[in-house]
This record gives C-alpha cells, sequence and structure tokens, in this order.
C-alpha cells in the first residue's frame, strides 16, 4: 500500500534540514532497544525514544510501516462502524490516529495520550487539531469513559504483565464502541494479544477481528506458529535511504484484536498467511470452528477465482 501523499509531503518537511547520516545513527540506536537486543531483552525494559533526533528517526523510518499496520486493521472492522470520537493512547506521534483520520470521514474529535515529550513534538505537526495530552498510561486516568473507537498501537508489550492487565481494564472502561490493540507480529507480541483476547472475553466483551470465532483460540500455545499479519507498504526515496535498503518496500508484521461493546457479525474464516499454489490454491486459515489449517481449492473449486485475489487477513465465507 501506498502512504498518502499528504502524509509523505509532512514527514520530508520534519526531515528537512536534517543530516541524514545524523538520523540514521539515531534510527540504528531506536531499532536495537524495539529489536530487545542486549539489556533491552528485559521485561519492562526502558525503550522510550530519548530525544528530538531519534524522535525524528522513529517517523521517518517506522511511522510509514506502523501506519500500514493500522489502516489494514482499521480495514477489517464492521462497515458500519462509523466512530466520531477516538482515545489513542500511547501515540507516539500520533500513527494510529494519522490511520483513522484517512479512514473514517465521520471522525469528529481526537485525544492523543503520549507521555513522551519528543514524540508528542512530532505529532502535533503530523496531528496538529488532536487534543494531546501528557499522560502516564499505567499510574493516570483516562480522559473520559463513552470514546467511540480505543486504540493502543505497539503499546502494551513495553509493560510487565501486571501494569498490561490494569492498562487493558482502563482502556475497556473508557470505550463505549470499537477497542482496537495492535503489537508487533513476534511470538512475544502475538502473546500480549493472546492474553487481551483472554482477558477481555472473561470481561464479556464481543470480538470485531480479526478472530472468525470467540471460543478457544486454535494458536494459543502452538509453539512455532502464532497469530500474526503482513502488510506491504511502498517506501519513499528518503525512507529508503534512512533505511538503508534498495527495496521499494517493506513488510510490516504484526499482530492485533478487536473488540466490541455490542455483538458483531463475524466472518466464517480468516486468512492467516500468503496464498499459494496454481492448479491447487493453498489457503492457510483458522475458521468459525475454532480450527487452524490449510484450505485446498482446485481450479474446478467454484471458490478459485476469489480465491486468487486474496491477502493475508481478508476474510473469507468458507470453513475448513
Amino acid at each position: 500500500m501506498p502512504i498518502p501523499a499528504d502524509l509523505r509531503e509532512k514527514i520530508d518537511n520534519l526531515m528537512a534540514g536534517t543530516g541524514l547520516n545524523a538520523v540514521r545513527d539515531a534510527a540504528e540506536a531506536v531499532s536495537t532497544r524495539y529489536r530487545r537486543e542486549g539489556a533491552f531483552a528485559k521485561e519492562g525494559a526502558n525503550l522510550q525514544i530519548r530525544d528530538g533526533a531519534e524522535a525524528l528517526a522513529y517517523v521517518g523510518t517506522r511511522l510509514p510501516a506502523t501506519y500500514g499496520a493500522a489502516e489494514h486493521v482499521l480495514g477489517r472492522l464492521p462497515d458500519d462502524f462509523t466512530p466520531r470520537t477516538m482515545l489513542d493512547v500511547g501515540a507516539g506521534p500520533g500513527t494510529v490516529a494519522l490511520a483513522a483520520l484517512d479512514h473514517f470521514d465521520s471522525l469528529r474529535q481526537v485525544t492523543l495520550i503520549e507521555p513522551n515529550a519528543h514524540l508528542r513534538e512530532m505529532g502535533t505537526t503530523l496531528v496538529p487539531k488532536g487534543n494531546w495530552i501528557n499522560g502516564d498510561l499505567v499510574n493516570g486516568e483516562m480522559p473520559g469513559n463513552n470514546f467511540d473507537l480505543v486504540t493502543a498501537g505497539y503499546v502494551l508489550n513495553e509493560l510487565n504483565a501486571r501494569a498490561r492487565a490494569a492498562v487493558i481494564d482502563k482502556l475497556w472502561a473508557a470505550c463505549s464502541g470499537t477497542l482496537v490493540i495492535i503489537e508487533p507480529g513476534t511470538p512475544e507480541g502475538s502473546a500480549v494479544v493472546q492474553g487481551v483476547r483472554d482477558h477481555l472475553l472473561e470481561k464479556g466483551a464481543y470480538i470485531a477481528a480479526p478472530c472468525p470465532q470467540m471460543g478457544a483460540c486454535p494458536l494459543h500455545d502452538a509453539g512455532k506458529r502464532w497469530c500474526h499479519f503482513s502488510q506491504r507498504v511502498e517506501r519513499s526515496k528518503l525512507h529508503r535511504s534512512l533505511k538503508g535498503g534498495a527495496l521499494g518496500y517493506e513488510d510490516e508484521k504484526f499482530s492485533y484484536i478487536a473488540f466490541s461493546r455490542t455483538p458483531v457479525t463475524l466472518p466464517q474464516g480468516r486468512v492467516l498467511g500468503h496464498v499459494a499454489g496454481a492448479k491447487v490454491m493453498q489457503v492457510e486459515m483458522c475458521d468459525d470452528n475454532g480450527d487452524f489449517g490449510t484450505a485446498q481449492i482446485a481450479k474446478s473449486d467454484p471458490r478459485y477465482k476469489d480465491i486468487k485475489h486474496l491477502d493475508w487477513g481478508d476474510a473469507v465465507d468458507f470453513s475448513l
């Protein structure tokens, strides 16, 4: 997917007059922490952006991919969901809010909580009409309890297990419509999402996406296979330069869960990998029976023509 031209322009304007070598060095420092290498591998390690240079590096190197993930997720919510108010917590520079504003014409009010001053400074440029709050997710209170859409993107994995449970309860209490959680598409990120799933199902919440059923997840504790998705995002010339890559795209892997206050009609299945094959298409998926596996769709099958155009993360109207 391409990043919107107006967002590209905003990023380019923020980068104007900045030495790219300094931004690359800062990007590497940020990446080391986010990959949880060395001392940063411990639970609760401080992964925070440390200065303006790192915040700028984050905007230039990570924002496009996380925007793509957020756009993918928001596009899988029910078609009749039309939020007017939004709360984005751990908002960073406003990435998820940017995707929501582009996706939902109905949005009229966006509140963003971000404790990091350097990211907030970037965010006020990228989302100038947002209500920006310097807030602590763990110790602070939510600014209301009637938001149509509440989002937390790439946030919960930075908290220890006890703090995470308390924050999930706060987010759900602030939500009157749909809560969206997005995490890295790693085994650790998927485990965080599984924890949210288990926790909120116990609270009586209704799954809105991506799961096609609200029973036990077939990939819970599945070892080498975990629930995650992928979004291909185009790289600009500046993005390629900062990342030091030759490819004109990157694939962002992520895990997510969305919950609704009211029941949602779920699909029969969800694609959990790239569709492959020629005469027989291989569709890795989970279904409404709580099963995970690979559907074999032969050329003689009436579904074959549509199957060829499926993407990772799409809903399907059949079970295994």
